[in-house]
């Protein structure tokens, strides 16, 4: 059975500011791949960025986590629980996850399909996905992706137009 597009806070008209700040946040991490949510609340989103555990975890559990910061990220579950809890208290939702890929192409891994699904959904219900892509220190694409059907696919909120957008917010020449 065909499942419809996920129904979730759209970017909306503050896009531009949006994929501004995710972009500074993205370069500020590299050479390590950022990770961050998008929350929306009363209908306004808003970036929440999140620290990218991979080494801590690691180094609490070796052999568990083989890929550096620069090749992956983990989010402590600490953190996330926190996360959990203010969004209940506020009266938040979770809407986009969102991720660096340094010096590759914003195309989802294995990996990233797998921390974004639990039990053949999607790890949050409408849960859409965002990779960036930060080349030589600048931002310089980003591919949003949406459950569809039982698997993670692209889609095209950030077609030209907000390829443009990204650009500009990244300070590319």
């Amino acid at each position: 059975m065909p499942t419809s597009r996920p129904t979730v806070a759209p970017l909306g008209p503050n896009a531009g500011a949006l994929l501004s700040e995710l972009a500074a946040h993205c370069e500020r991490c590299a050479p390590d791949e950022a990770v961050g949510v998008l929350v929306e609340r009363h209908g306004v989103l808003t970036v929440r960025p999140l620290t990218n555990a991979v080494v801590r975890l690691a180094a609490a559990e070796p052999g568990r986590w083989p890929r550096t910061a620069g090749e992956g990220f983990a989010v402590a579950p600490s953190e996330w629980m926190a996360l959990e809890r203010e969004l209940d208290a506020t009266g938040g939702r979770l809407t986009w996850l969102y991720h660096s890929h340094v010096d590759h192409p914003p195309v989802l891994s294995a990996a990233d399909r797998a921390f974004a699904t639990v039990g053949g959904a999607p790890l949050v219900p409408g849960l859409r996905l965002l990779v960036l892509s930060v080349l030589e220190g600048r931002t310089a694409s980003a591919t949003a992706w949406s459950f569809r059907e039982g698997t993670w696919a692209p889609e095209e909120p950030f077609g030209p137009e907000r390829q443009s957008d990204l650009q500009k917010s990244s300070h590319l020449d």
